[in-house]
C-alpha cells in the first residue's frame, strides 16, 4: 500500500476535480497496486483459511454493488453488442479516408483512424496543419471546446482549402483541396 500513497497524495493535494474521482483513467494505476496489497494481506494474514473468507465477501458484496456504475457493467448489457446507426454511419465516412492519409479528427474518432493513418486531434493548438483530410463529430463537441468554437474552425480549414466530402449523421469530412 505504501507504492499507492504518493499517488493519493498527489491527487487529492490537486486543484483538479477528476483526480478524486473514479470516472477517468486515474485511478488505472493504483489499482492493480491496492489489488496486489489486498492479496498479499490474505497471504499473509491469517493462519485459519476460514478468516480469509470474511474479507473475501466483503470484497465480492462491494464488487457487486458498485459494479452497475462502472464501464465494466456495460458488458452484460444488449445495447454494447448493437452497433448503433451513428457508430454504423461514423465507419462508413471513415472508409472514404484512404490509407496512410494524414488526417485531423475529433477526439473520438482519433483511436479509430490510428491503425492505417497519421492521425492528429482537430481543434488542438499545435496540431499538425493542413491535414489531408478532416473528420469532425459535429453532434458531440468534445467537452472543452463549445460548438461555435468548433464550427468557427470548421470555418478555418474550408477557408484554408478543405471542401465537403460527406456530411451524414452528425459526421463531418473534409478533403484538402490539391
Amino acid at each position: 500500500m505504501w507504492a499507492a500513497v504518493p499517488t493519493l497524495l498527489w491527487r487529492f493535494a490537486s486543484a483538479n476535480p477528476l483526480y478524486w474521482t473514479t470516472g477517468f483513467q486515474y485511478s488505472a494505476i493504483l489499482m492493480p497496486i491496492v489489488f496486489a496489497a489486498f492479496v498479499d494481506s490474505l497471504v499473509r494474514g491469517p493462519v485459519d483459511r476460514r478468516m480469509a473468507r470474511h474479507p473475501l465477501t466483503v470484497m465480492a458484496a462491494v464488487t457487486v454493488l458498485l459494479l452497475p456504475q462502472f464501464p465494466l457493467f456495460q458488458l452484460a448489457q444488449p445495447r454494447t453488442w448493437h452497433t448503433p446507426p451513428t457508430v454504423a454511419t461514423a465507419r462508413a465516412i471513415m472508409r472514404l479516408i484512404p490509407d496512410g492519409a494524414t488526417v485531423a479528427a475529433s477526439n473520438g474518432i482519433v483511436p479509430q483512424l490510428t491503425d492505417r493513418c497519421t492521425v492528429s486531434e482537430f481543434g488542438v493548438p499545435g496540431s499538425r496543419p493542413d491535414p489531408q483530410w478532416i473528420m469532425i463529430d459535429t453532434a458531440a463537441p468534445p467537452g472543452w471546446i463549445s460548438p461555435s468554437e468548433q464550427a468557427d474552425q470548421i470555418d478555418q480549414a474550408r477557408a484554408h482549402g478543405h471542401l465537403t466530402a460527406a456530411d451524414a449523421g452528425g459526421y463531418l469530412l473534409l478533403r484538402h483541396q490539391t
